[in-house]
């Protein structure tokens, strides 16, 4: 048993196959935009710990002797930023990362830290790893939020475009259906695009080989009916010369065959 092909709409397959192909585009914009945005995220909180540790720095450097007789721990209420300031003269105390032995940047599980020695105090300044992900998908969701009016209007604008883009096959289409059984002249190609005049062509050709067909078929009936008349007419004269009644009785069906060529 051959299986009944399922129907299909060549304007929802170009749709959603153009909606696939954007939101893909789409996708990987964003995946790209989220990368270059943690990475803008990260070099403006390096930035923020430079800016930080510079002015303790420079609060340092202008203190009066045994300003800092101790370890300072300055450390926000989230623990998302902490700043140590520690002493050469005292034992360093505990921090989130581990004991650090060079200035300069440093990525430390779960922290980024920047350290800086001056007149024998070292500071280190650090932000959460936590706190730069979850500030960055704030950003990234305010983003997306931004972007789904788009969203809509991409698929409203789609549709309406696949729409146009198709509304010649479907004119095609109600302009064959609105034809009489006997008109077989030629489809117009006024306002059809490339990608249906094919068709168009395609069936004016089938149109003119069924015309064609058809003149054969109305001349081959004429001749036919034109080669009856002439045998028929000579039957009859003889069948009304002769004085057989049954051949009287005959005449009525040779009338009968007689009107039916004539109406060929």
């Amino acid at each position: 048993m051959t299986a009944t092909p399922r129907p299909w709409s060549l304007r929802r397959r170009l749709t959603g196959r153009v909606l696939l192909l954007v939101m893909g585009g789409w996708l990987a914009t964003i995946s790209l935009s989220l990368a270059v945005l943690n990475h803008e995220m990260t070099e403006m909180f390096d930035e923020e710990l430079e800016v930080l540790v510079e002015t303790t720095v420079l609060f340092m450097d202008t203190a009066s002797e045994g300003g800092i007789p101790r370890m300072l721990g300055v450390e926000t209420n989230d623990g998302a930023r902490v700043l140590r300031i520690v002493s050469s003269d005292h034992a360093a105390g505990p921090a989130p990362w581990p004991t650090l032995a060079s200035d300069g940047f440093h990525d430390a599980p779960g922290w980024r830290i920047l350290r800086r020695s001056t007149e024998g105090v070292v500071i280190e300044a650090a932000y959460s790893a936590n706190w730069q992900r979850e500030e960055t998908l704030e950003a990234a969701s305010a983003l997306l939020v931004l972007a789904l009016p788009l969203i809509g209007l991409l698929l409203f604008g789609l549709r309406r475009t696949v729409a146009e883009a198709t509304a010649p096959v479907s004119r095609l289409a109600a302009e064959v259906a609105q034809r009489k059984p006997d008109d077989l002249s030629a489809i117009g190609p006024d306002a059809l695009p490339d990608e249906v005049l094919p068709l168009a062509i395609a069936l004016n050709s089938y149109l003119a080989r069924i015309e064609t067909l058809r003149h054969s078929e109305r001349d081959f009936i004429a001749n036919a009916a034109h080669e009856l008349r002439t045998p028929l007419a000579t039957l009859r004269g003889r069948l009304e010369l002769s004085a057989d009644p049954d051949a009287i009785k005959a005449i009525e069906t040779v009338d009968a065959l007689t009107r039916r060529v004539e109406r060929l």
